[in-house]
């Protein structure tokens, strides 16, 4: 069955210092720790178990990626790529 993707660990909190807004609506608490403080963060990833165990990735919730703690909207992206003189067409993943 498909679902969100959700990770934990201290790493993907990076770039959401100072930003309770943006905390509140990305992470939840961990069920699977004991910690109260543990979290686990929103991916914006499609995902789902196959009957070995592994995760298979089915795509975006949105059009929108996180590099280096930065929120890039792909879409934004492409339109500057779109409109570059010697391009004419980008490829879309939509």
């Amino acid at each position: 069955m498909p679902g969100g993707l959700y990770i934990g660990g201290p790493g993907p909190a990076l770039g959401y210092h100072g930003r309770p807004d943006l905390t509140e609506r990305s992470f939840l608490p961990d069920p699977f720790r004991g910690d109260s403080g543990a979290r686990l963060c929103r991916t914006g990833d499609k995902a789902r178990y196959l009957p070995d165990g592994n995760l298979e990735f089915l795509g975006r919730a949105d059009n929108q990626i996180k590099l280096r703690g930065f929120r890039i909207e792909l879409g934004e992206v492409e339109a500057v790529l779109n409109a570059h003189p010697v391009r004419t067409k980008c490829f879309s993943a939509s």
